[in-house]
């Protein structure tokens, strides 16, 4: 699965989260670094339970799907190190916010 539809896949879960559940999310941020994404994912997935709603469960599966399906380094740190890059500090991520 090309970038493009990881990027699909968050921007689609960042709109169910922001319409269903009143949460802002980095698409961009989702779509490059597999920790994050994963926190969305649960996230989606425990609001869905909560709500009962299928749509939002979807696109956290979809979102999980590419990111699987992505045979590419899945942190910043790792595609940087593959190309030779230097990578700033990672920044944290506690409780929906990053420090």
């Amino acid at each position: 699965m090309a970038s493009i539809d990881l990027t699909a896949a968050a921007a689609h879960l960042h709109v169910a989260l922001r319409r269903k559940v009143g949460r802002i999310t980095d698409i961009e941020w989702m779509a490059t670094d597999y920790a994050y994404a994963q926190a969305m994912v649960a996230l989606a997935r425990q609001k869905a339970q909560e709500l009962s709603d299928d749509t939002l469960a979807q696109h956290a599966q979809r979102l999980l799907e590419a990111w699987q399906a992505r045979r590419l380094p899945q942190t910043r740190g790792e595609l940087a190190a593959e190309e030779g890059v230097a990578v700033a500090p990672p920044q944290r991520y506690v409780w929906g916010v990053r420090m």
